[in-house]
Formats: structure tokens, sequence, C-alpha cells
């Protein structure tokens, strides 16, 4: 699987606009596995092995925001109200761990108690074993 440059918000509107014209699936073939995680109903992301975002999918776009791509993932959410005791699950599979697991809590003005992130990740490994990032999917759930 390769790992793509996250899509600003205008950028795949213009690309989604372009694909309802052309929905053959030939015509969206080169990006069926970007709308494909565009449709799960949980936040997906990915980052690299320097813990930096390099995708994320509408779902985590509604939930958190957008981050720059190549923004480092802990520091971002930590400045968009994200609050957590240790590591991301991210953070962990970065280190190797097979399937790692976190929680977080985010405050925003629509939720006021914060929302509970449920966390699960797992490494990205290339053929000869090494790291080269990890991919995490959060549950919400409202508190």
């Amino acid at each position: 699987m390769r790992l793509v440059p996250a899509f600003t918000t205008k950028a795949w509107e213009r690309f989604r606009g372009r694909s309802r014209r052309g929905s053959s699936f030939e015509a969206v073939r080169p990006h069926f596995l970007l709308l494909a995680l565009d449709s799960v109903g949980e936040a997906v992301f990915a980052v690299d092995r320097a813990g930096r975002v390099i995708y994320f999918n509408a779902r985590f776009e509604e939930l958190l925001g957008a981050p720059e791509a190549g923004a480092p993932l802990d520091a971002w959410l930590r400045d968009h109200g994200v609050s957590r005791e240790g590591d991301s699950a991210a953070a962990r599979a970065l280190r190797g761990q097979a399937k790692a697991e976190a929680q977080a809590v985010l405050s925003t003005p629509r939720a006021p108690k914060g929302v509970l992130l449920r966390e699960t990740a797992r490494p990205v490994l290339a053929p000869n074993g090494l790291v080269l990032g990890a991919v995490t999917v959060i549950r919400a759930e409202l508190l």
C-alpha cells in the first residue's frame, strides 16, 4: 500500500466533483483506496515514522479538523483540544507494538462533557519489517 499526502478539503472536493461526472470504476481506480477510506464511519489517519500526518479521512476531518500535511500528530492534537495520559496508539505502533490501543478525550464547545476517543493503531511495515509509519482508527463516543 502506498501512503499519499493528505488531501486539502478544496482539493478533495474538486476530485470528488470530477469523479461524480466520470463515475466509472476505471475513472476512479487510481483513487479507489482513498474513496474507500473516506467512506469509513470511523476516523482514520496515517503517520510516517517520524509521527507526521500523511493521510486522514473525511471522518477525521469532521471530528478533529484538518491538520497540515506533515504536521506532528501528537502536538497538533494537543493544540486542538485532545488530552490523554501517556502515548497515543500511533506512537506505540511506531515503536513496533503490533496492535496498540489508547484513549483520549476531545473537548469541544459542541460536547462540553467531552468525546471519548478510542484509538487502535498498527504499524505499517515494509517487506523487510522496517516500520514505515502507522495507521490508526478512532472510534468517538460522547461522554
